[in-house]
């Protein structure tokens, strides 16, 4: 054990280095993908907004979603690059805590909605379901014992 942490201290800059590019690569790729699928990003901003009822012109949408990946892109260039490290992790950071909720909301209700309005009409519902009641099936098991 006291020789894996010897070797991590003693590559503490590779490693760095690593997980700088890997970082840095994705959200390059993730900047880039919206950018190539600007009018898909913008349809997510939009759902977004519409979670608090939010509708704004399609022209702000529009330059807030270009902004965002540009952003994306840029600072995933700075890190990779390691010019402003600080600056750049950080904002990216924050760009993840404030995006990734919205997201996961998105994803759920979405989900909760499409298995109740139309039950098993694609291959993720019908997985979903059986995990589900898989999940359901073995806590009913080990309630019975």
């Amino acid at each position: 054990m006291n020789s894996i942490l010897t070797h991590f201290r003693n590559n503490t800059k590779t490693y760095v280095w690593i997980l700088r590019i890997l970082v840095g690569s994705i959200f390059i790729l993730s900047g880039v993908s919206k950018l190539i699928d600007l009018w898909g990003f913008i349809y997510k901003i939009e759902q977004y907004l519409l979670i608090w009822g939010i509708t704004e012109p399609r022209s702000i949408v529009f330059i807030v979603a270009l902004c965002i990946s540009s952003f994306e892109f840029i600072m995933g260039a700075l890190l990779i690059v390691g010019s402003l490290k600080r600056t750049s992790a950080w904002s990216l950071l924050a760009l993840m805590c404030i995006m990734l909720p919205f997201s996961l909301y998105v994803a759920s209700g979405f989900l909760v909605q499409s298995i109740l309005t139309k039950p098993f009409s694609s291959t993720t519902d019908k997985f979903i379901f059986c995990l589900f009641a898989f999940i359901k099936s073995k806590e009913i098991c080990l309630d019975d014992k």
